[in-house]
């Protein structure tokens, strides 16, 4: 089983030369099959075409010979996967006039297409965007597409306006935008026509997607390190997608040429907290006794800029804030508690202790040190150096970083980019995601690497987490943030968090309902982060459920309820998406590609294959839904819903109901029971069965492992496969738990609900249970041991 790619996976492999008799070379042209329905097309005048693989593309698969090739007439005629390449050398670029695909479903693509039906990707963060902003739609995607890279935020836009003439128009970015009494200067208005819509991702409903890969940084073998492409006059280097209406094989081929998402730590589902200015050492200890007190047990503290000492930056400890880092961290390491710290990678103090030392290993100087006019006035900082070179990003990592690392930190919160200077066409943003995750593997290789960071557009997905960036907080963007998650997974981003409440308002509580409904969102989703952003010296708009009252905290503990016994599922779908590809929140085009109604609704979605969520994301007690076309039962409801996909449905949803979900009729549902962190492994298990009437059928594989080490790759997991029929009477069979892995479980208790029927009787392997059939149980049941659960509707 592969991991994750890094550039040093493929130092000493540089692909290409050694399957050359897979290549199609034509004149100035070259053709490669990657995979099914993916193929490379490059175009190299001078007939020097690129072997060294691109960072963005960098787990391109080795290339296979094509089903049937043709020389005819002076051209090419190249058959895979039902389709059929045609290319006629001309001297001219590619163009619709040389080179066509007649595909496997009868449609023609060509270079000069435009796809006005693409699905969408995501830009590199949605920092404060105010609704008259928020993008609506997706571009156009065409052989140049749309960036969707971190030049493209608000906060680089806001640093080019400070140094030019727009200086006045920074504050109109985060204003509404619906009027402008004055010209928009070039980079504001740049960054406003990037994200009034979406970017391109790989999947669309025309079944196709070009990537061009032209202009991206490539590996050098020989060194393990990134560098710039030669410039080539004409020069084209293309990935064409092919999938039709099978969008899961879109998803297939992203991963095998971007590379897999990394499969993350099972504590990574559990409840985050985080606030901005961070609270300090005491108030910290309490804030976790709080959250215990109310049964509301943390699994990730996210420390805010204030743990260091010199400001926005810097990574030496607070010791107003944290006079004894080391005790801190143990406390959180007794209680099961993760811990990130935010750093940002732009600037180092030059009272930085480490500083020194920094400037030795990397072989500067210090010059551009300098007084930093921005957020902490009066303190000098040095920004001169390159994460590009390696022997300063060696030394940006091991001095600057590990000290701290080593004491106990998970992972890094990225709040920026490290300069990057060296390297033409090198995403900021993406390389330091990069050098900052592949330290973390090298230095911890005991733990899965992580980073919490920004995104930065195709490849991405490889460094997870990512965030949405400083969001303000209002109806229209949560339920925008519901569409950033899904044309997230479209580009295999499916760890995608967000500021709960958002980042910034111009009140310190929130109006409650959308506190509420933002939470209830959440819980249907990958990441809980609760947030906020700084309203003085030492307030932030509040995010703590029960100082709210206790009305909200009861919603509140409900939803967390639902989430930790949701977590043996998600953690499954966490699995299939490192291994497949696919992300744990699915837009209906992408889980239900069939489904026309639902193609163009953006506000609900599949979480997996078999629950269907449907968010509050306008204030109010009632939702209209349009569910996928079958028949679903509403969470804590025991009558199934028939939906053709069409009708739409008023369903009133109190603020005390759990978040709106259904349960797919005919599926069934594993879910822990009790009360422990999402990283615990649990002890007791509940399936939840959920009648879908005679000749229905499902099964489920569950997947577990330690959740925290690089060992499930070497084969250290469990799994168990339940397999559900009905026809007649009620079948359930599981087999053992296949597998092994340390602190695995020998023992477990079973427990098994019915929904949709009134059993009379449950029989285990032929015998009858003396337990309640419709609450069956199997205490301590052995891990070794599978079994066959039968029930029925009337006695013989």
């Amino acid at each position: 089983m592969a991991s994750t790619p890094t550039l040093k996976d493929f130092s000493q492999n540089p692909a290409g030369p050694m399957h050359a008799a897979n290549e199609v070379v034509a004149g100035t042209a070259r053709f490669s099959r990657l995979a099914e329905g993916l193929v490379r097309m490059e175009l190299a005048r001078d007939g020097r075409f690129e072997n060294r693989r691109s960072l963005r593309a960098l787990a391109r698969p080795e290339p296979l010979p094509f089903d049937a090739v043709v020389q005819r007439a002076g051209g090419w005629e190249l058959a895979f996967d039902g389709h059929v390449l045609t290319y006629q050398p001309n001297g001219d670029s590619f163009n619709a006039g040389n080179l066509q695909v007649r595909t496997a479903w009868g449609a023609v693509w060509h270079p000069e297409l435009v796809d006005l039906e693409n699905l969408g990707g995501v830009h590199a963060s949605l920092d404060l965007l105010r609704p008259g902003a928020l993008p609506q739609g997706v571009h156009p995607a065409a052989f140049h597409h749309h960036a969707n890279t971190s030049d493209l935020t608000f906060y680089r836009v806001a640093e080019e306006l400070k140094r030019g003439a727009g200086k006045a128009f920074q504050g109109r970015l985060m204003d509404e935008l619906d009027t402008v009494d004055h010209p928009i200067p070039e980079p504001a208005a740049r960054l406003l026509q990037e994200r009034s819509k979406f970017p391109p991702g790989p999947l669309s409903r025309a079944g196709w997607f070009l990537y061009n890969d032209t202009g991206s940084p490539v590996l050098n073998p020989a060194t393990g390190w990134v560098e710039s492409r030669a410039a080539r006059e004409d020069g084209v280097d293309a990935y064409l997608f092919l999938y039709g209406q099978d969008r899961r094989l879109g998803l297939r081929q992203h991963r095998a040429l971007f590379g897999a998402c990394p499969l993350l730590p099972r504590y990574a589902l559990g409840l985050w907290y985080s606030r901005f200015p961070t609270f300090n050492d005491a108030e910290s200890r309490e804030l976790i006794a709080e959250f215990e007190k109310h049964g509301l047990p943390l699994d990730m503290l996210v420390l805010d800029l204030e743990w260091h000492r010199l400001g926005w930056h810097g990574w030496s400890w607070n010791p107003e804030y944290f006079p004894d880092p080391a005790g801190f961290l143990d406390h959180l390491r007794q209680k099961g508690i993760h811990v990130t710290l935010n750093v940002h990678p732009d600037r180092i103090p030059t009272e930085e202790p480490g500083y020194p030392a920094f400037l030795e290993a990397a072989g500067l100087k210090g010059s551009g040190a300098g007084v930093d006019g921005g957020m902490d006035p009066g303190v000098e900082k040095f920004g001169g150096y390159d994460l590009a070179d390696p022997r300063q990003a060696a030394a940006f990592m091991d001095v600057l970083h590990r000290p701290v690392q080593e004491q106990g930190v998970d992972f890094w919160w990225i709040d920026g980019a490290a300069p990057v200077r060296s390297i033409g066409g090198l995403d900021a943003q993406f390389w330091t995601n990069h050098v900052y995750w592949q330290h973390m593997r090298e230095t911890q290789p005991r733990r899965r690497p992580m980073v919490f960071s920004r995104t930065a557009g195709f490849g991405a997905h490889r460094y997870p987490f990512h965030f949405t960036g400083d969001t303000w907080s209002s109806w229209a963007v949560l339920e925008n943030l519901v569409e950033q998650t899904l044309r997230a997974g479209h580009m295999g981003q499916s760890f995608v968090t967000h500021d709960i409440g958002g980042h910034l308002s111009p009140f310190v509580m929130l109006d409650p309902e959308l506190y509420i409904r933002w939470v209830q969102f959440a819980v249907l989703n990958p990441i809980i982060r609760l947030h906020s952003g700084k309203m003085g010296p030492k307030t932030a708009g509040e995010r703590r459920p029960w100082m709210y009252g206790p009305q909200v905290l009861h919603i509140f503990q409900t939803a967390m309820r639902l989430r930790r016994e949701l977590v043996p599922y998600l953690y499954t779908l966490v699995r299939q998406t490192e291994s497949e590809g696919l992300p744990i929140v699915r837009s209906n085009a992408l889980e239900r590609p069939d489904w026309e109604a639902g193609a163009g609704i953006w506000d609900s979605y599949f979480l997996g294959d078999r629950i269907y969520a449907a968010p509050m994301v306008r204030p109010g007690r009632v939702r209209s839904v349009v569910l996928p076309p079958g028949s679903w039962y509403r969470a804590e409801s025991e009558k199934p819903v028939a939906s053709n996909g069409e009708q739409l449905r008023r369903e009133l949803v109190t603020h005390e109901n759990v978040p709106l979900h259904y349960y797919r009729a005919g599926s069934l549902m594993v879910k822990a029971e009790g009360g422990q962190r999402a990283g615990d492994i649990p002890r007791s298990l509940r399936v939840e069965l959920f009648s879908g009437g005679p000749g229905s059928k499902d099964e489920f594989e569950l997947y577990e492992d330690d959740g925290t080490s690089p060992d499930y790759l070497q084969g250290a997991f469990r799994t168990r496969k339940f397999r559900m029929e009905e026809e007649g009477a009620l079948v359930l069979e599981f087999g053992p738990e296949e597998g092994e892995f340390p602190g695995a479980p020998q023992r477990r208790d079973l427990r098994f609900q019915l929904i949709g029927v009134r059993p009379q009787r449950v029989l285990l392997d032929g015998r009858p249970l003396t337990c309640p059939p419709d609450a069956a149980v199997l205490p301590d049941w052995p891990s070794s041991q599978g079994a066959r659960l039968v029930w029925t509707w009337s006695s013989p």
